[in-house]
């Protein structure tokens, strides 16, 4: 059965203990995790390490790679002198709001360029073609936030289908 809320997980049963840990840190689904992802010492300790200094890079750097907590895209395209951004619309307490596509990391061994792809997919239900979601992996910046631990991924689509 779909989940009805948006970005949620199908209701996978696992097989592990209820003290097996959060998705983060074990893998076990939502039913069974004794703590958040934000209470996890594991998540936490990763977070220490990161950058407290914003910066836009080839690669993210070895602490954000492993303390990144959410990644999406920023998708460019060219044309002439017409530059186009896609960022998704979102209602937010009545108020519509303009947003990177992404998400949040959920296991431990997501690396953020497959968070961002697969959140980006999710997010814009299949109206991006196969050929650029694949292309994307060859995103040639990253900005990192360190307020917010996110890794935006920066990627000309120019040229592509």
């Amino acid at each position: 059965a779909t989940s009805p809320y948006r970005g949620s997980f199908s209701q996978h049963r696992s097989n592990r203990t209820a003290n097996a840990g959060c998705m983060f840190c074990t893998g076990v689904d939502k039913e069974h995790e004794t703590h958040e992802r934000h209470q996890c010492s594991e998540f936490r300790q990763l977070k220490r390490r990161i950058s407290r200094t914003p910066y836009v890079a080839a690669k993210l750097r070895p602490d954000e790679i492993n303390g990144f907590a959410a990644a999406g895209f920023l998708l460019i395209r060219r044309d002439n002198e017409t530059v186009e951004l896609l960022l998704a619309r979102e209602f937010r307490r009545g108020d519509i709001k303009l947003n990177f596509i992404g998400g949040k990391r959920v296991r431990k061994q997501e690396s953020a360029i497959d968070v961002a792809i697969n959140k980006f997919d999710h997010e814009t239900g299949g109206n991006v073609s196969r050929a650029t979601i694949d292309h994307m992996k060859y995103a040639t910046l990253v900005q990192w936030s360190p307020h917010t631990k996110y890794a935006l991924f920066i990627h000309d689509i120019t040229g592509t289908s």
